[in-house]
Formats: C-alpha cells, sequence, structure tokens
C-alpha cells in the first residue's frame, strides 16, 4: 500500500488499525510519500506508535516532480523510467491500494501558502492530485487495484 502526499502519515495506519480492507493492509508493507522533511519525520512516529515501524517505509520525494504530465503515454520508455525510479525510491513497482488525500480548497485567493497550509489549499491548479492519478495510472495493480482517493468538494 502506498500513501501518497502522507502528511501524518495516519491514514494507512488508521486503515491498519481499523480495518476497512483487511488483508490488502495486513499483509502488506506501507509506504508513505511526501516531500515535507517533517512530514517524513511525523511519520515514521506515527509508525512506531501504532507499532507498525516494522512493515513501513517513509519517502522523501517530491511526486510533482517525478508524476505530474499532462500527458498519457503508456509508452515502453515511460515504463521503463518508471520501473527506474521505483527502484531508486525503494517502492514495489505494481501496489494494490493507493491512499491519497490531496489538497482540494484552491488557494488563489490567498496571498502565499505555507507547507501546512498545503495540506488543504491546493496551490498548484490540482498539480498534485494529477500526480496522484498518474501514479495510480502507472503503478496500481490492473487486476485487482484499488485507490482510496478522500476528497472534498467543499472548495469548488
Amino acid at each position: 500500500m502506498v500513501d501518497l502526499g502522507s502528511g501524518t502519515g495516519v491514514l494507512p495506519l488508521v486503515m491498519c488499525e481499523k480495518g476497512g480492507f483487511g488483508s490488502i493492509i495486513k499483509d502488506s508493507k506501507i509506504y508513505s510519500i511526501d516531500s515535507y522533511p517533517r512530514s517524513v519525520t511525523a511519520t515514521k512516529i506515527n509508525t512506531q506508535i501504532f507499532g507498525h515501524a516494522s512493515k513501513h517505509t517513509a519517502i522523501e520525494t517530491d511526486l510533482v516532480d517525478l508524476y505530474f504530465t499532462e500527458r498519457t503515454s503508456g509508452s515502453a520508455n515511460e515504463l521503463n523510467f518508471y520501473k527506474n525510479v521505483s527502484s531508486e525510491l525503494g517502492l514495489p513497482f505494481s501496489v494494490d491500494l493507493i491512499v491519497c488525500n490531496p489538497p482540494w480548497v484552491p488557494a488563489n485567493a490567498l496571498p502565499e501558502t505555507s507547507p501546512l497550509d498545503n495540506g488543504v489549499y491546493d496551490a498548484s491548479n490540482q498539480e498534485f492530485l494529477k500526480s496522484a492519478l498518474n501514479f495510480a495510472r502507472i503503478h496500481l495493480d490492473k487486476a485487482e487495484g484499488e485507490m482510496l482517493l478522500i476528497f472534498s468538494d467543499l472548495g469548488y
């Protein structure tokens, strides 16, 4: 399972504790991806608190830098590129579950945002969401994979 834009990393941990996806989570390794070092640190601390540190990997990388694209090619070159990215990040190429709670309130009215604001206010014109969906297009198991996208329409 992969948590994209993990923040504190609590989504997959609560799912592990409360169930909901049963054996998908209990039998798999958890990967959390975020671009902010403090988020990665918070995720590591929370996995220790919840007792899942042994099956968890927190990765600091910018999903938008790697996965944002307006096109969807599916070419062999693209797949090879992302296989290399997966290998370098220590992620499996194919995953069975992706969870993502992207920023959902348009930030165009805000003069500037901070890393904390970026969890709620979308200053990137949905680049993070598009990157998460591209990640799913490439990495989600085609036969049995699922993506849990937590998205509010409050801001739209």
